[in-house]
Parts: C-alpha cells; structure tokens; sequence
C-alpha cells in the first residue's frame, strides 16, 4: 500500500490536463502544482519516516503525538505556499479562485486528519490517517489539474450563432455517486415539484437508493444495458420500489419512448471513451431534459 502511495504521489500532475487544445498553462498554474507535489512529499516521507522508526523499534514510536502533531504542521507551510504564490497571480489569468479553493480543500484535509487522529485506537491507526492525507493531496491535484484544463477550454469556447457561452464548473465531486447526489440534492431543495431522474448505464442499485432517500418525491428510471448481468438485483429497490425502475435497453430506443422535455435530470454514463457515441447520446437526451434541467454524466469530453 505504501508502494502505491509513493507513486501516487510521483504520479501527480505538474500542469493542468489538457482537456482540449488550449492556451498553455501560466507560471501561476505550473506554481500551484508544484506547491501541491511538494506538500504531498513532505507528508508522504512524514509518513514513511514513521513507518521506518517503528520498524527498528525507536523509543518515538511509544507517543505518536508528535508524529501526528508535525504531520499537522505542514497546514502552517500551506498556508504559507498559498500567500507567497497569490503574490505571483498575473490579474485576468482567470485561475486563482480554482487554485486557492483547492488549497483550501487541502487544509480542510488537514483538519479532518487532526480529527481522525485523536479517534485512533494505535499506531496502525494513525499510520492510515497520515496515509489517507498524503493520498487526499494528490487527488486535490488532479481534481485540480481537470478543473484548470476544463477553464483553458471554456476561456475560448464560442459556439456558432450562439456567441460565447456561460459556464459553471464545479470540481468537488470525488466520485460518481458524490457527483449523483449532490446534483438530486440541489435540485430537490430548489423544486416544489417531484422530481424524475433517469440514469443511462445503471450499473449500482445502491447509489440509486441514495438518491431516492435524498428526494422521498424523487422517480428514479434507470436504463442498463441489454445483456447486464445482474438486472434483477439492481430493479430491487424494496420501499422504493413504486418510485424506481430499470430497464435493459439501448440509449436510443429508451429515448424514443419518452416525450421531449419530460426530465428533470438525466446522468449519462458512457464509459470510459463514450463508446463513439458520446456526441449522438448528448443530443439525443437534451431534448429530454426540461428548460431548467440538469444534463451530467461521464465518458466524454470536449
């Protein structure tokens, strides 16, 4: 597990992904990101220093404190990080809100870690706690590294007769169910009506029966693919089971049978290359999706 952390960590982005041809990466951003590598190196040999100590038996290994309290020091040197390289921001670069928001995010890993540490039982406990930190840094990077890129794309985004369009990009979802339910939970409290979500390659059950838990009004349809395994599991929904359906059909037969602009919110997740149909699968559930609605998914990019 330490193995895969180290190259996790050596594995981290240095510039934004490229999402799409763009303008290149500013000193300010190339910054950023080496300020993350190197705050996810000193804690990653924070935490390997540990591990070697209590190996050869050290008297430090009897208090863990100490190691604990110096892994939580490096909020201090982030702090610091983020000061000196705000001083560098060149004004209409357009990245220093997404860099400083993810430095934030770190030092809200930094006190959940604080957290966790005072909750463990023994060393093994802290060693994972230290572990998890080291491993939270690399993800801000990448999440990070997509955000950045995701901007370079919009900055110079104009979409034939429609001039150039307004975005909103969010880089907080840590995972597909996350990005699920925080989608359904926002459209919930701002709707006083039932909602009707449909899922395209439902694959999990359990993350359905989150949504429906968030949203006691919320209908759930979720579209598997012909020939899934395991299809009947997934229509299990027990008290939920009036307000979920799954069906086993394609993307384009399932949208032939519903009328245009009757969805609130429609996840599409195509896979990892969007089976060469991502393009085709977007217009065809726009047109689903009400003045309003939400159209998400994964398995496509510009």
């Amino acid at each position: 597990s330490l193995s895969a952390l180290r190259v996790w960590v050596a594995e981290m982005p240095r510039a934004p992904y490229e999402v799409a041809p763009s303008a290149a990466a500013t000193p300010f951003d190339l910054r950023a990101f080496a300020e993350l590598g190197d705050l996810a190196s000193e804690a990653l040999l924070r935490t390997l220093d540990l591990v070697v100590l209590c190996q050869e038996g050290h008297p430090s290994c009897a208090d863990l404190a100490p190691h604990a309290h110096g892994m939580y020091g490096i909020k201090a040197d982030l702090e610091r990080r983020l000061a000196s390289l705000c001083a560098t921001y060149v004004p209409d670069a357009g990245t220093r809100s997404a860099v400083i928001r993810a430095g934030r995010v770190v030092r809200n890993d930094l006190e959940r870690f604080a957290g966790a540490v005072t909750r463990a039982r023994d060393g093994a406990g802290v060693l994972g706690s230290m572990a998890e930190l080291v491993h939270a840094i690399g993800l801000r990077s990448r999440m990070l590294a997509r955000m950045l890129g995701m901007h370079f794309w919009v900055r110079d985004l104009v979409i034939h007769g429609r001039g150039a369009p307004v975005f909103v990009i969010h880089d907080e979802h840590e995972s597909w169910p996350e990005m699920l339910h925080s989608v359904v939970d926002s459209m919930a409290k701002s709707s006083a009506q039932s909602l009707v979500v449909l899922e395209v390659g439902a694959d999990d059950d359990a993350h359905a029966r989150a949504l429906l838990d968030v949203a006691p009004s919320l209908r759930y349809v979720g579209v598997a693919a012909e020939g899934a395994p395991d299809l009947d599991l997934r229509a299990d929904f027990g008290a939920h089971a009036a307000r979920a359906r799954v069906h086993q059909a394609t993307s384009e037969s399932m949208a032939a049978a519903i009328p245009l602009q009757a969805l609130d919110v429609v996840f599409l997740d195509l896979g990892r290359d969007g089976g060469g149909h991502a393009a085709a699968d977007l217009d065809l559930w726009e047109a689903r999706v009400k003045p309003g609605g939400v159209l998400a998914g994964r398995g496509f990019a510009p």
